[in-house]
């Protein structure tokens, strides 16, 4: 069966705030130090997740899902 959520991981020491395009209501996500969160992500559609540093975005990833495999 294929997944339907995208897990978002941070490695750092501190919460990290990422700007989400195309799920969770285009709102927001913080991940907290070296935690992940996970948000709904239907098979077959689009979006991005971009890293906020100080409020500046930063690394990001544009994605197509389809099912376990991410196509980044």
């Amino acid at each position: 069966m294929a997944t339907k959520t995208i897990t978002v991981r941070n490695t750092t020491n501190h919460n990290q705030e990422f700007e989400v395009h195309g799920w969770n209501n285009n709102r927001n996500i913080t991940v907290p130090a070296h935690g992940e969160v996970r948000i709904a992500a239907p098979d077959g559609s689009s979006g991005a997740i971009i890293a906020l540093h100080d409020g500046h975005e930063g690394e990001q990833a544009e994605i197509t899902k389809k099912g376990r495999c991410i196509l980044l």
